[in-house]
């Protein structure tokens, strides 16, 4: 079981790239507490910590994209605002209904598939526009994600 963020989703910004990790890292715990018959029980936890960590990650990478002038900052917030949307769901369903292996194979297959592909074209579209800018903020003694 992998529990690094894989090269080819490293974006260069340590900030950044560590969220990701943390946030990887718990999804392949999730899918590990799965394939252990453990997901179940594991559930509420670990989607309480991505829940948080997610909303964390969300907020910096929008205050960046608005600060600096992310000319695909509302394309990106949309992106973000359909992640909270299908995560809430998954939310409520483990509230209504209790967690369940269907749930649990959901949850982890959405998370695999959707932050691979929102990290890796997404994330890197808008690092590829702010890395320059954020690079001048910390040459002017700016505090900012580390580099």
């Amino acid at each position: 079981m992998i529990y690094e963020l894989p090269d080819e989703l490293r974006l260069g910004v340590s900030g950044i790239d560590e969220q990701h990790r943390q946030i990887f890292m718990v999804t392949a715990q999730m899918r590990l507490a799965r394939d252990r018959g453990e997901g179940e029980k594991r559930l509420f936890a670990l989607l309480a910590f991505l829940n948080q960590h997610l909303h964390d990650n969300f907020t910096r990478e929008e205050t960046f994209m608005i600060r600096y002038g992310y000319d695909q900052y509302q394309d990106h917030l949309a992106r973000h605002q359909e992640f909270a949307e299908k995560f809430a769901e998954f939310q409520t369903s483990l509230q209504c209904h209790g967690p369940s292996l269907r749930l649990v194979v959901q949850t982890t297959r959405f998370l695999s598939d959707w932050l691979k592909e929102h990290i890796g074209i997404t994330d890197r579209a808008m690092i590829e526009f702010l890395k320059p800018l954020l690079l001048e903020a910390k040459a002017a003694g700016e505090k900012i994600w580390r580099m």
